[in-house]
């Protein structure tokens, strides 16, 4: 082989070789492994996630439940005996709204009818929520908001008994009231089996017209209530962080004393460690014009369980403001409100544009049933002065109006125990709503008054 002809071969293999290298590198296609941006928000949950098909059940109850008799009307805020109430009233086929004009007589002789029971929520809620608890016939339910469930039992001989849906705020004059129509079968079966019980546990309740259109009913008698104590577990406050900033990474913390307050570019969250409060704003977010309530209450609902934030199962639906676009949860105790001056039995929301929470206030810890049973839960028990005794001290006080008041309950006045942080003490105690804030009524120091006039 010469010289020349070894060269063409040599070339030729290296033109083969750098053809195949070529064809090689453009149709190579690396196998990358996925990297983790460990920077980037991780969106956790602080608790477990309720099925949106049982938020409206676990959340939007009544608070007490009435059988007005001939007589009188018998009522009970356990919560045990109005959910067994409720179960079964949320197995009738409800259907045939309609709308009606009621005057003042009217409204009074319907609501206080013989042989009627009597469902009362704390505010108004709206009927297309609450078709997820009734069983309401979706093609004739109204755009509508209702405070009070009223369910004629007699038997008319008709195939069906009436159900009425009363508003809060009723109009001087002629009232809107929906009205609808459920079997008389369905009423019959639950007459049957309630009536007698209702008759004989419930406890008497006296009528109170606070204004024309507005009345109240409070125990008749003095009561017994509970004084508990229960431990606190805490949520995590990193927890809260990571699932509400919308960019985690860049959040800056500065401390005053107890209070942490979290910066990022969009949200801010402030959390008081004296109280367990946290507080977090979408400072853009706000609106001026009010919602409807039904997605003011559906949004509030669905945004804290976005979060798995629903960690303390005794929250309840407790009033709404479409006004300012606000709606509040509040802890419930042994059936009955919570109340605390520092927000710490509250869950407050304001929702904002685009349906978007622009305030959200709550507490971050939740009350350890487990650590303690019934008995040992309990402090001492304490008799509360009747509803009479109540009326007559709110009578008396200069500096109450009676016209501004709007409600009466009784509840539990929280507070931390001195001698133990992770504490909290729960002490029965008379409330009264005024222009809106709901307020202690200071009973013992007055019934001494009244038991001395006597």
């Amino acid at each position: 082989m010469n010289y020349e002809k070894f060269k063409s071969i040599l070339l030729t293999v290296l033109v083969a070789i750098s053809i195949f290298l070529t064809y090689s590198l453009w149709t190579y296609q690396p196998r990358y492994e996925t990297i983790e941006d460990q920077d980037s928000p991780v969106k956790v949950t602080v608790g477990e996630k309720r099925p949106e098909d049982e938020l409206a059940s676990s959340l939007i109850k009544p608070f007490k439940l009435l059988y007005h008799q001939a007589d009188k009307t018998l009522g009970t805020s356990n919560q045990k005996e109005i959910d067994k109430v409720m179960d079964d009233i949320g197995t009738w086929n409800v259907y045939d709204f309609s709308q009606v004009q009621l005057s003042e007589q009217d409204l009074k002789e319907m609501s206080k009818g013989e042989n009627r029971i009597e469902i009362i929520f704390p505010d108004n809620v709206p009927l297309s929520v609450y078709n997820q608890i009734l069983n309401l016939d979706s093609s004739s339910v109204p755009r509508a908001d209702f405070e009070r469930i009223i369910i004629d039992l007699n038997d008319k001989g008709l195939d069906s008994s009436a159900v009425f849906f009363l508003p809060k705020e009723a109009d001087k004059g002629l009232t809107s009231v929906y009205t609808a129509r459920v079997d008389q079968t369905s009423v019959n079966t639950f007459a049957s089996q309630y009536l007698k019980k209702l008759s004989l546990q419930y406890t008497e309740y006296m009528e109170y017209p606070l204004t024309e259109d507005r009345t109240i009913y409070l125990p008749l008698a003095k009561d017994e209530y509970i004084s508990y104590q229960y431990f606190t577990d805490l949520d995590s406050i990193e927890d809260y962080k990571n699932a509400l900033f919308i960019d985690g990474k860049s959040i800056n913390l500065s401390s005053n004393g107890n209070v942490d307050t979290y910066i990022s570019v969009y949200n801010l969250m402030t959390v008081n460690k004296n109280y367990n409060t946290l507080s977090f704003v979408y400072p853009t977010e706000e609106r001026v014009e009010p919602w409807p309530s039904y997605q003011l209450l559906t949004e509030t609902m669905k945004f804290v369980n976005e979060h798995g934030g629903w960690t303390d199962k005794n929250f309840q639906y407790f009033s709404i403001n479409p006004d300012q676009n606000k709606v509040t949860y509040r802890l419930f105790v042994q059936n009955l409100p919570v109340f605390n001056d520092q927000g710490m039995a509250e869950i407050t929301e304001t929702l904002g544009n685009n349906s978007v929470v622009s305030k959200y206030n709550r507490p971050y810890f939740t009350l350890d049933f487990s650590s303690s049973d019934f008995s040992s839960s309990a402090v001492s028990k304490e008799k509360l002065p009747s509803g009479s005794s109540v009326i007559t001290m709110l009578e008396d006080a200069k500096s109450i109006n009676l016209d501004s008041v709007q409600d009466i309950v009784v509840g539990y006045k929280m507070t931390r125990n001195p001698e133990d942080s992770r504490k909290l003490n729960f002490e029965p105690s008379w409330y009264y709503k005024y222009d809106g804030n709901w307020i202690r009524l200071d009973t013992e120091q007055k019934e001494d008054v009244l038991n001395g006039l006597e």
